[in-house]
C-alpha cells in the first residue's frame, strides 16, 4: 500500500541543538500559557517571598503552625481536549513545491499533537473530504499520535469533494464545550452555508482555522500557456490561455482568503495562512503568542 511521506521531524533537524531546544521549548510554553487547563490542583506550602508573591497567597493557619509565613503552591490542572479536523480532499493532493499539500498538513498535524500530548492533554480527530472519512474521540497518550500518523500516511485515504460545513456540523454532535478545534485545510471549494458553521463552532469552543496552500493556489506562474481550468463544484473544465486569466484569478483568491480570515477572526476565533514552501513552526509560536495579547 502506497504511503504519504511525513517528517517527523518537522524541520528541526537542521537546526542546532541548541536552537533546536529553544524553539520546542518556545512551542511547548507559549502552547501551555495560551491555553490554560481547566483548574488549579493543591501541591504544597512554601515560604513566602515579599519579592515575588502577593501577600494576599498568604495562608495564616499554615504560617502559624510553620511559625513563619508561608503561601500555597498549585498545579495547572489541564486535561482539556483538542480536536484537529483535517481536510483529506482532492485539492490537498496538488503541490509545485517538494511537499505536497497533504504532507505539509500532516507534518503540522503531527508537530502540534506532540506538543499538546507534552502538555498532558487529550487529542483526537477526524479527517474528511465529502465525509467524515476516519475518526478517534480525543484521549491521552501516544499511540492516538501513531494512529493519526498512520491515517495521514494512507495515500488511499486522500481524495473525493470537499464539505467543510457537513465535517464540522459532525463534530458539533461530539465535542465537548469549551474544547479546542482546529481546522487544518486549503478551504478551496467552500460551500454555501460554512460560514455559519464556523459561527456555531466558535460559540461553543476556542477555534483555530489554519489554511494550508501552495504557492500555485494563490498564483499562476509566469510563461506557462495554456492552462485547465476546472469549477470544483460542478467539475466542468475549460481551456484558457494563462496570461489572460492571471490577474483576474489572483484577485479573486486574495479576496477569498480575506473573507476566510474575516469569517474566523469576526467570530472571536483564530486564522493562520500558511503555505508549503514556508516553514510553520515560527508562524505557530507567533499564532499562539498574538492569542496570549487578544485574550489578555
Amino acid at each position: 500500500m502506497k504511503k504519504i511521506k511525513i517528517d517527523l521531524k518537522i524541520g528541526f533537524a537542521s537546526l542546532d541543538i541548541g536552537a533546536r531546544e529553544d524553539v520546542t521549548t518556545q512551542y511547548l510554553g507559549t502552547y501551555k500559557s495560551v491555553f490554560k487547563g481547566r483548574g488549579l490542583e493543591f501541591d504544597s506550602y512554601r515560604k513566602y517571598s515579599p519579592d515575588n508573591d502577593d501577600a494576599s497567597m498568604i495562608d495564616s493557619l499554615a504560617s502559624a503552625r510553620a511559625g513563619s509565613r508561608m503561601v500555597r503552591q498549585f498545579i495547572e490542572e489541564r486535561n482539556m481536549d483538542v480536536f484537529f479536523l483535517i481536510d483529506v480532499s482532492n485539492t490537498m493532493i496538488l503541490s509545485s513545491q517538494p511537499k505536497l499539500k497533504c504532507e505539509y498538513a500532516a507534518e503540522l498535524a503531527s508537530s502540534l499533537g506532540l506538543t499538546i500530548l507534552k502538555s498532558d492533554d487529550n487529542i483526537g480527530y477526524a479527517l474528511f473530504n465529502e465525509k467524515i472519512v476516519e475518526f478517534s474521540p480525543s484521549q491521552k497518550g501516544l499511540n492516538v499520535h501513531s494512529r493519526l500518523i498512520n491515517a495521514l500516511t494512507q495515500a488511499n485515504i486522500y481524495g473525493g469533494g470537499y464539505n467543510l460545513k457537513g465535517a464540522i456540523d459532525s463534530v458539533l454532535e461530539y465535542l465537548k464545550e469549551g474544547s479546542l478545534l482546529i481546522i487544518i485545510s486549503d478551504f478551496i471549494g467552500l460551500q454555501k452555508g460554512w460560514e455559519e458553521s464556523i459561527k456555531l463552532a466558535s460559540s461553543k469552543y476556542s477555534v483555530i482555522g489554519i489554511m494550508v496552500r501552495d504557492p500555485i493556489d494563490r498564483k499562476i506562474p509566469e510563461g506557462i500557456g495554456q492552462i485547465s481550468i476546472a469549477d470544483p463544484m460542478s467539475g466542468q473544465s475549460l481551456i484558457v490561455e494563462s496570461s489572460s486569466i492571471k490577474p483576474f484569478f489572483e484577485a479573486e483568491v486574495k479576496k477569498t482568503e480575506n473573507h476566510i480570515n474575516s469569517v474566523f477572526m469576526d467570530n472571536g476565533s483564530d486564522f493562520l495562512a500558511l503555505q508549503t514552501n514556508e516553514s510553520f513552526i515560527g508562524k505557530i509560536i507567533e499564532l499562539f503568542k498574538m492569542r496570549e495579547i487578544r485574550w489578555r
